[in-house]
């Protein structure tokens, strides 16, 4: 039977059964679900007028607040497909998106944090000779540009809005991959899919109209507008937007505004814990701290739970932009396990744990391919039916990640499969050795990769962030060699200010490499290839 539940569907529910309940709290500004709804049906009668309808392509490049939810809701009315863009993205990334999507509509806000986004526009919206994209025919704003050829969104005339999309099985949204190992793959998204399961794992976070979600989290990244704008619609839950993000400033919004609710990726969690060692807020409301999009490590997870830290609950969800929220870490679930696992295969979805490119399953403790099957896998990737079918083991999703399952079905993250190196026949998983000299005092986050050594193929190198200036790269090793088995231990270690990230946050592998190759030139790197 077709499903008829849209995210235009979801909105109108929550705004018909409740219009004055708080949708968003941004700044000192207040909107409504009813609001909200107006704005929207306003927004795609604009749209309408200006030929935008069902299945075209539309790429968002705006920060996180009303502009960008309007959009977002009336794009899923009138059957448009949102390309999600970061507004860390630069030039390079937004022309690969326009290409990559040929996308018909760009809109996005003129200036955001004093950057010039009009001037990256510019640039983004011809090809490398020069020549304009030939399908881009929409240039809007959300704010005067000084762009040719764009308009201001407030001045579009209103069209005859036709009736809302209801084939909840259509796109609805196309997020990229992040990068980490190579060129970002859209990600298509229908209606259906995504409404259920942003159900699904409110139900499991607790969410009610009670409840202040706090996210400094884009939008635009499927943890965003997925947890953050989704969720909230669905349960009537108030979003409080804590973007740009700072750690002083997110606890001084969670405290401000009682947040019962605060979603980070674990780079963000690490600081907002230090600021609050260093000036604690009433945080007496906070209920849950809901982290996703990285590795958490032990100390990072008791750090939120200890009532010196944050002092909440810690839940911890499990996916991949091709298939959001695979698992989520229940924050009634056992001490040891909210210290260790990414919880459960939520409802509706299987996890199998197999050898690499096996469909043999293996027994609960031993650590294999995750493969993931159930409703919220992705249509495909964008208009590429050749890499889909790569990423598929007959039902199965291929994650990419490597893990294992215990006797309980609690699922435990090692690390991403094509991070993986040998070390004398052992395999060295990365995440592994990360999680372990993160155990060491002073060390904040630590990031692994494989170099290569003449006589076991590959050794690990150790790049570690520190908050104790005095622990130095020697005292590492030296920790190392006393509590590491021999195939894990770093050979080589820097310490350094900050770790390379992509433009969503998660380490950088393929950055890590090129500092490794820059900091030990004289390696054989051609044989490592």
């Amino acid at each position: 039977m077709e499903s008829t539940e849209t995210i235009y569907s979801a909105l109108l529910a929550t705004a018909r059964s409740d219009p004055g309940r708080s949708f968003l709290h941004d700044g000192g500004r207040r909107w409504t679900y009813g609001e909200l709804l107006a704005d929207v049906d306003a927004m795609a009668a604009r749209l309408a007028g200006r030929g935008i309808g069902p299945g075209d392509r539309v790429v968002l490049w705006l920060p996180n607040g009303i502009t960008w939810s309007v959009l977002f809701f009336a794009c899923a009315r009138l059957g448009a497909i949102a390309f999600m863009a970061g507004t860390r993205l630069r030039a390079v990334d937004l022309r690969h998106i326009l290409q990559d999507s040929r996308a018909a509509t760009l809109i996005w806000s003129p200036r955001f944090l004093g950057i010039d986004y009009d001037g990256m526009v510019e640039a983004a919206v011809r090809d490398r000779s020069g020549r304009p994209l030939a399908t881009l025919r929409n240039l809007l704003t959300a704010a005067p540009s000084a762009v040719p050829g764009s308009v201001q969104l407030e001045y579009l005339p209103e069209g005859d809005a036709p009736e809302p999309l209801r084939d909840g099985g259509s796109p609805a949204v196309v997020c990229y991959t992040s990068g980490t190992t190579g060129l970002p793959k859209g990600c298509v998204h229908s209606h259906q899919v995504l409404v259920r399961n942003a159900r699904i794992a409110a139900g499991l976070t607790g969410l009610t109209g009670r409840y202040r979600v706090l996210c400094p989290v884009p939008f635009a990244h499927v943890f965003g507008f997925h947890m953050g704008v989704l969720q909230s619609t669905l349960s009537g839950a108030t979003l409080v937007n804590a973007e740009p993000y700072s750690a002083e400033r997110l606890l001084d919004l969670a405290e401000a505004e009682a947040a019962t609710v605060l979603y980070m990726v674990p780079a963000m969690a690490r600081e907002v814990v230090a600021a609050q060692a260093r000036r604690p807020r009433d945080l007496g409301a906070l209920r849950v701290s809901l982290l996703a999009g990285a590795p958490v490590s032990v100390r990072l997870r008791r750090a939120v739970m200890d009532p010196a830290g944050l002092g909440s609950e810690i839940s911890v969800v499990y996916g991949c932009t091709e298939a959001p929220t695979l698992t989520q870490l229940e924050h009634s679930a056992p001490t040891a396990l909210r210290l260790s696992s990414v919880g459960r295969a939520t409802p509706g979805v299987e996890l199998r744990i197999c050898a690499a490119g096996s469909d043999a399953e293996l027994p609960a403790g031993e650590t294999g391919e995750i493969l993931a099957r159930g409703y919220n896998r992705m249509l495909g990737y964008l208009d590429d039916e050749e890499a889909t079918a790569a990423r598929l083991r007959g039902e199965w999703l291929l994650t990419g990640d490597l893990g294992w399952l215990d006797e309980e079905g609690y699922l435990h993250f090692a690390g991403r499969a094509n991070e993986t190196f040998m070390v004398g026949g052992f395999n060295a998983y990365p995440r592994e050795i990360e999680s372990q000299l993160e155990e060491l005092e002073g060390v904040v986050e630590a990031a692994v990769t494989g170099v290569p050594d003449e006589r076991l193929g590959s050794v690990p190198m150790a790049w570690v962030t520190v908050e104790d200036p005095a622990l130095d790269e020697q005292l590492v090793l030296e920790w190392a060699r006393d509590r590491m088995a021999s195939y894990k231990r770093p050979q080589h270690v820097r310490v350094v200010s900050s770790l390379p990230r992509t433009s969503s946050g998660k380490l950088s592998r393929v950055k890590l490499e090129w500092l490794a190759r820059r900091a030990l030139p004289g390696l054989n790197w051609e044989d490592e290839r």
